[in-house]
């Protein structure tokens, strides 16, 4: 496995590398993971060659919106975290 995204302050920096068909691949600083994400999460004004950064955090709500379709799914599997 490569080198993993660097982060600073909470945050990992990507390089926008190419847009093509509504899709825009981002570089980590490294260049050696790509993410392909969609040309519209990205802020306006920004194209190739441009950086961004993102930070995360937790989803919470999310996680209660699709929990039980997640438990479900383990359940069907016989396999649970």
């Amino acid at each position: 496995m490569g080198k993993i995204a660097q982060t600073r302050g909470g945050k990992v920096f990507f390089f926008i590398d190419a847009i093509n068909g509504g899709v825009a691949a981002l570089l980590t600083e490294s260049g050696e993971q790509r993410f392909d994400i969609s040309a519209l999460a990205l802020p306006e004004g920004l194209g190739e060659g441009d950086w961004v950064s993102a930070s995360f955090e937790p989803a919470r709500e999310k996680k209660n919106e699709v929990g039980g379709e997640i438990d479900d799914l383990y359940g069907e599997l016989g396999d649970y975290p």
